[in-house]
């Protein structure tokens, strides 16, 4: 087992967040579980039993930066950060224009179109990466560290009907591809993990997630069927990840052990049988550059 470490896990009170935090405490490490209400559940009690604490960080707040201070005030130091908080956003780029509240204790009732896209993008893209800005100086600081933005196979491919939520990932994605380079030279190590489809109520409208309802003219079409295959809460359970087993990788992917122990691992850890479209995605794009080559170089005069 490596030496016990302090992670910081935003997202932590429930999915995959709840099970990260479960599987860290358990793999002897200083657990502190960001959540977004204070309102106590029994995911409170668990963590807390494992030894863990809470803190209330809400990814669209003011106050994240002086948090993250705050806990590294308070525990001396910050060794690991999991960006795992986000919701996802279902619908066609032309419906979406009322999200409903994604949870009771944060509602986004009448909100507009653009305010809903704008609304998923604070989430899960700023919130991230104000994290990332707020942890660099306390990470290089003490010589080092670990950053795991959680993004999603949808960072990859966008299908239609989930546009808004696949453009967040696909950012979050651009900004660790740039990111990590600039923060290595500080021993400050950078991760990405790509889920596939994960047996959590992510796409539960009582859990993470918001599907708006396809209107009359997308009946039928690609888009519909899509978001019929996202939401269907029996394929997620036969078909999906199992989140204790995907948290038990990330955490062995960090601490270097397990199937880890020896084998080095890139910016990118794929989980779920779905990231096998990543793969076919990579083909696609490498044979449809290459067939166009010559209209590439043939932009230059020399």
């Amino acid at each position: 087992m490596s030496s016990p470490k302090v992670w910081l896990i935003t997202g932590a009170s429930r999915g995959l967040g709840f099970e990260l935090a479960k599987a860290a405490a358990k793999a002897g490490h200083v657990v502190v579980a960001g959540r977004r209400s204070s309102k106590p559940t029994p995911q409170t009690a668990e963590i807390e039993n494992l030894g863990g604490t809470w803190v209330d960080l809400d990814m669209t707040s003011k106050d994240i930066e002086a948090t993250i201070a705050a806990v590294k005030d308070r525990q001396g130091k910050i060794d690991v950060v999991i960006n795992n908080a986000g919701y996802g956003l279902g619908g066609t780029a032309e419906d979406i224009k009322l999200a409903a509240p994604f949870v009771a204790d944060r509602p986004r009732a009448n909100l507009t179109s653009i305010e809903a896209i704008r609304d998923v993008f604070e989430v899960n893209v700023l919130g991230p990466i104000r994290v990332c800005r707020a942890v660099t100086p306390v990470m290089r600081s003490q010589g080092g560290g670990t950053i795991v933005n959680v993004s999603s196979v949808d960072g990859f491919l966008s299908p239609p009907g989930i546009t808004a939520y696949s453009a967040t990932k696909h950012a979050l994605e651009g900004f660790t591809e740039g990111f990590a380079p600039e923060v290595e030279p500080f021993n400050i190590r950078t991760l990405i993990v790509d889920p596939g489809t994960m047996t959590t109520e992510f796409v539960d409208t009582a859990g993470s997630g918001v599907t708006v309802p396809v209107s009359e003219p997308y009946k039928g079409t690609v888009a519909d069927k899509i978001l019929g295959y996202v939401v269907d809460d029996e394929r997620v359970q036969q078909q999906g990840a199992s989140p204790q087993l995907s948290a038990a990788r990330i955490v062995e992917a960090v601490d270097r052990t397990g199937m880890f122990a020896e084998r080095d691992i890139g910016l990118r850890l794929p989980l779920g049988k779905d990231t096998q479209r990543i793969l076919e995605w990579g083909k696609n794009l490498v044979k449809e550059i290459e067939g166009l080559q010559d209209v590439a170089l043939s932009v230059h005069t020399q």
